[in-house]
């Protein structure tokens, strides 16, 4: 409380609020490791308590070793700090697709076997808890008439490029007749790709297939990136395949809130298609 006094001066103040967070602290994948933090108290914002991620997890983006992080107590009372996520090896490489079995895909401690047609011995490799696996799958061995059939397009505008080896482990180039496309997948996002020429890597795998399918290919318009998540909505990316214009189309998802057509005359086509988008996600409820 503060008092009007005598020389028309208001009293100094004798109290305040003080944000706390409450403990003990509950982090997924993760335990507490400073003392304080275990026990059955308040923190001021600003605390820190230390954590460590449970055996198998690491700090999400950091390499597998890192499992040591702080959280904070923030001023709206909540603790604030990285995660835990299950320490992960890479990907086996596609020319293995259809001949390996694992016993939790690429995650730390999984572990996968593989076994040739016309070979007795299995190979088994290991996901260690540090991100790297034990050893690596060698191909199996193939007569030289083994090969990969050519592949076959649906969409004209697809082009197949430096296909000079079927064997099972060879690749071939997929590319699109103009610069305008670019190859896709179905349900695939085009707003990032892996390189400048636009061009999607074909693998004969060991089960003598074409990964992915040459039949699911197709050409389609490529995402005008300079115009997506500039907070104007732009029909030619208002769609999946770019990432529904990286939100600028929807009120719930535009920095702002505030939808601004690049095109006056835009209706449809501007419309808030995301489906996840709070807008559409209410009408799929009722």
């Amino acid at each position: 409380m503060v008092t009007c006094e005598a020389d028309r001066r208001w009293s100094m103040v004798n109290a305040y609020c003080l944000a706390f967070c409450h403990s003990p602290i509950e982090h997924p994948n993760a335990y507490p490791t400073s003392r304080s933090c275990q026990m059955e108290k308040a923190h001021q914002a600003g605390s820190r308590c230390k954590f460590r991620c449970k055996k198998g997890y690491h700090i999400e983006g950091m390499p597998a070793k890192r499992r040591s992080l702080h959280l904070t107590c923030k001023e709206s009372g909540q603790w604030e700090g990285n995660k835990c996520v299950r320490v992960t090896c890479k990907k086996i490489p596609p020319e293995f697709t259809g001949m390996y079995t694992c016993s939790e895909s690429e995650f730390g401690g999984s572990r996968c076997t593989l076994k040739c047609p016309r070979e007795a011995r299995i190979q088994k490799i290991k996901c260690l808890q540090k991100g790297i696996w034990s050893s690596q799958f060698k191909m199996c061995s193939f007569p030289k008439s083994a090969m990969c059939p050519s592949p076959l397009l649906i969409d004209d505008r697809v082009q197949i490029r430096n296909c000079y080896n079927r064997s099972a482990g060879s690749t071939c180039e997929v590319t699109c007749n103009s610069q305008a496309y670019q190859p896709a997948l179905p349900h695939m996002n085009g707003t990032i790709f892996e390189n400048k020429d636009r061009t999607m890597k074909l693998t004969c795998t060991g089960m003598l297939k074409w990964l992915p399918n040459p039949r699911h290919i197709s050409c389609k318009g490529t995402c005008r990136v300079m115009s997506l998540k500039d907070g104007w909505c732009d029909s030619s990316n208002n769609r999946f395949f770019c990432d529904w214009d990286k939100g600028d189309c929807c009120a719930s998802t535009v920095d702002g809130g505030k939808i601004r057509l690049d095109k006056p005359t835009c209706k449809s086509k501007c419309a808030c298609k995301d489906p996840n988008a709070k807008e559409n996600s209410n009408k799929s409820k009722k």
